[in-house]
């Protein structure tokens, strides 16, 4: 019986963690939406936004996807003191380009990444070191969101 609880629990316990959690990547260029230089678009599951402000001369259409960051989350004594950040880099069609950054929604989850197969990890020589994904299809550069539970 006591084996029988204990299996039970260990299954509800990983179904109600894997519910935490939800997977986002680059927007892709027809989600994108331009007010002047401000770029937005919705996160899935409208956990929360994606905003950037145009680089250069010239805003423009999206033209294409060209690469995203991970910024892992900084521990200090073995506490947050910086969450992660996540940014997705666009052309634009006038030369221009745009820096997405993920604005998650309250309250503040996790950023993780889990799949990293799509990411590459970089190394500064005064900074933490970082994760790029540069696979040409911005959807693919995923990563997860855990919400507190």
């Amino acid at each position: 019986m006591k084996k029988n609880l204990f299996v039970l629990t260990l299954v509800l316990g990983a179904s109600y963690h894997a519910s935490a959690e939800t997977f986002e990547g680059c927007p892709t260029r027809g989600e994108i939406k331009m007010a002047g230089s401000v770029y937005a678009a919705t996160a899935s599951n409208n956990e929360g936004i994606w905003l950037g402000i145009a680089k250069g001369p010239d805003e423009g259409d999206i033209k294409e996807f060209t690469s995203a960051t991970f910024y892992p989350a900084q521990l200090n004594n073995g506490r947050a003191s910086q969450s992660a950040v996540v940014k997705c880099s666009y052309e634009l069609s006038k030369g221009g380009c745009v820096n997405l950054q993920y604005i998650p929604r309250s309250p503040l989850p996790a950023l993780d990444l889990r799949d990293a197969s799509k990411w590459r990890r970089k190394k500064w020589p005064y900074n933490p070191d970082y994760y790029e994904c540069i696979d040409p299809a911005a959807w693919r550069c995923r990563f997860v969101l855990v919400r507190p539970s």
